[in-house]
């Protein structure tokens, strides 16, 4: 498999963005755009530090008790019956922080038809948007207002999966109490979401690539995430590392069935290439290494995980369906 860049992708990555070659001459905004467009807007829409400060939003270190009781800007309900696309303005922005900060954000549904809009308002030549329901519309907010309002969304579904979780957890104990039956680990892990589980640390799983929010999914009946299942994937290996190189077992994570999934795409690859996949590292683990059984997890039609079994001696395949 060749590596190197092409002209075309060498001459992209170098290129620089030149405003009066794309903004506000009728270009179309869509996935075909060089990524030196692509990469302009998205600065244009990331949100500057300096704010993030004043907004004084919860640190992803707070405990989960603290989080759940902080108060978050406001999520309007009101209906807005006016175009996406007049919320627009090629105007600079025009309002202090402290102002946009003690107003309500729009509606969820609202702020995605704007995130999914801001890509061509941008190349039409939109500076800032119009919050047409304050002040007459007067108002001018810069673009990244979009991403702030969409972290705030995320902020409050997070903080309400963390509620959530927490109720069923008190539910759990009192359920059990009134039995006569006491776990130690619920009262133990409601003390850690008081003192030391953060609500959205950086977690070691999935290469770091995951965070302690993922952890409220797994206090109640939510559907458990790629992210979840990969994390006890990773648990298992850790615990019966040693049992399974003994009896020449493996443990893999999702990335097995996605390879799966791709599998044609392997297969057209070049040998030496092909050995660097994972699917090439278990053919090798089996012809060389007597790998005898592989377990992994997929998920299927989205709606119950399959546990699934290769046996390479027996050249057997086994499933085991259970719904989460």
């Amino acid at each position: 498999m060749d590596l190197s860049l092409s002209k075309e992708d060498e001459d992209d990555i170098d290129a620089v963005f030149v405003e009066k070659d794309w903004i506000g001459i009728g270009k179309k905004y869509d996935d075909s755009l060089p990524a030196v467009v692509q990469l302009e807007k998205q600065a244009r829409l990331i949100i500057p530090e300096r704010f993030l400060t004043c907004a004084k939003l919860p640190a992803p270190t707070l405990p989960v008790f603290n989080f759940i009781e902080s108060t978050l800007p406001r999520i309007s309900s009101e209906i807005i019956s006016t175009r996406i696309q007049t919320w627009f303005s090629c105007d600079s922005p025009s309002i202090d922080y402290g102002t946009f900060l003690s107003r309500s954000i729009p509606a969820h549904s609202f702020v995605i038809g704007l995130s999914e809009a801001v890509g061509q308002a941008w190349l039409n030549g939109a500076q800032s948007v119009i919050d047409c329901r304050f002040n007459d519309g007067h108002d001018r907010l810069p673009l990244w207002v979009i991403s702030f309002w969409m972290k705030i969304i995320e902020l409050h579904e997070v903080q309400s999966f963390w509620k959530k979780s927490i109720t069923w957890l008190e539910n759990e104990e009192r359920r059990l109490g009134a039995k006569g039956v006491t776990l130690e680990d619920l009262p133990a892990v409601r003390k850690l979401l008081h003192t030391s589980i953060a609500w959205d640390s950086k977690m070691p799983y999935c290469r770091g690539m995951t965070s302690t929010s993922q952890l409220s999914r797994f206090l109640g009946t939510r559907w458990l995430s790629d992210d979840n299942v990969n994390m006890m994937i990773e648990e298992l290996v850790l615990d019966h590392q040693e049992e399974m190189e003994e009896r020449h077992i493996q443990l893999l994570s999702l990335n097995f069935s996605i390879a799966i999934s791709n599998i044609e795409v392997n297969l057209a690859q070049s040998s030496s290439t092909r050995e660097r996949t994972l699917l090439g590292r278990i053919e090798r683990q089996v012809n060389v290494e007597d790998l005898e059984r592989l377990y992994f997890p997929t998920h299927v039609t989205g709606t119950h995980w399959i546990a699934g079994e290769i046996n390479f001696r027996k050249k057997t395949f086994a499933f085991g369906e259970f719904h989460v």
